[in-house]
C-alpha cells in the first residue's frame, strides 16, 4: 500500500534550528508536489525568515490553518500562495496587515493581539460591504491589543445598533456547530443585501428567550448615548465578533 495516496490529517510545523532554510525549502516542496491532500497545518513556533518562506511557498489548499508562533513584524501585506477553505487562527496576529486579512476567503477567521486601527477595521468592513473580498466569511472574531473606536470602524457602513429586548437572530454555521443566539448587536448590509452583525460582548446564548442577557441591555443602552455619529463621544472596544448571514 502507498501510504502516500492517503489523507494527511494535521501537520505540525516548529520553523526554527535546528531545521534550516534549505531543509525547510525541501519539505515544502516535496509537500507541494505530492497528491496528498492536507487537511491542517499547525504552526508552533517560528522564526520570521522561516515563517516567510513557508508563506511564500507552500501551494497545498488546507481547510484549516492555525498560526500559535509569535512572529512580529512579520510579512505584512503578503498574501499566501494557498487557499484556507474553513478557519483561519491567529494568536499572535502583528505579523499581518488588513490586506492579508482581506486576502482570506475561508468561512471563519479567529484572530487575537492585532495591532489594527479603526481605519484598517473600516477598509475590511467596508471591503465586504462592497463584495470585493472575504465573501466565503460566515464568523470573524478579532482581538485587537488596543481600543478601537466602532463608530469610526464602521463609518459609511450604516451600521444600526439593535436592541437585544427586541432583535435576537439564531446563527448556524455551514459546517454543523451548534445553534447560537445573538441578542441585539450592530447591524449593517453588504451591497448584495447579506446582513453583518457586530456583537461586541463576546456572550451568546443557547435559545431565543433567556432571562439573563443584563450585560447586553446594559451595553445597549450606554451606546445609544452615543451612537448618533454627530456625536464626538467615542466607543471604544477591543473584541469585534462579526457574524454574517
Amino acid at each position: 500500500m502507498d501510504v502516500f495516496n492517503r489523507r494527511f490529517g494535521v501537520i505540525y510545523f516548529k520553523l526554527e534550528p535546528p531545521l534550516t532554510n534549505d531543509q525547510l525549502i525541501e519539505i515544502i516542496n516535496w509537500l507541494n508536489n505530492t497528491k496528498t491532500e492536507i487537511r491542517e497545518v499547525i504552526i508552533l513556533e517560528a522564526t520570521l525568515p522561516m515563517f516567510e518562506i513557508f508563506i511564500s511557498s507552500f501551494r497545498k489548499n488546507l481547510d484549516f490553518f492555525d498560526v500559535f508562533a509569535n512572529v512580529s513584524n512579520g510579512i505584512g501585506h503578503q498574501e499566501p500562495n494557498f487557499q484556507i477553505r474553513r478557519f483561519f487562527f491567529s494568536e499572535y496576529s502583528t505579523w499581518f496587515n488588513h490586506e492579508y486579512l482581506m486576502s482570506l476567503d475561508c468561512e471563519h477567521i479567529q484572530a487575537n493581539k492585532m495591532d489594527f486601527s479603526s481605519e484598517n477595521m473600516n477598509q475590511f468592513f467596508r471591503s465586504w460591504q462592497e463584495g470585493k473580498t472575504n465573501r466565503r466569511l460566515e464568523r470573524c472574531e478579532l482581538q485587537l491589543n488596543s481600543y478601537s473606536d466602532v463608530k469610526n470602524a464602521l463609518k459609511g457602513c450604516g451600521g444600526e445598533l439593535m436592541d437585544p429586548r427586541t432583535t435576537r437572530l439564531k446563527f448556524r454555521s455551514s459546517n454543523g456547530g451548534h445553534n447560537i443566539w445573538i441578542y441585539g448587536g450592530i447591524h449593517f448590509r453588504g451591497n448584495d443585501g447579506r446582513l453583518a452583525v457586530v456583537e461586541l460582548t463576546g456572550t451568546y446564548f443557547s435559545r431565543e428567550n433567556d432571562e439573563n442577557c443584563q450585560t447586553q441591555i446594559k451595553l445597549y443602552l450606554e451606546e445609544m448615548e452615543k451612537w448618533d455619529y454627530s456625536d464626538d463621544r467615542l466607543s471604544f472596544h477591543k473584541n469585534l465578533n462579526v457574524f454574517f448571514f
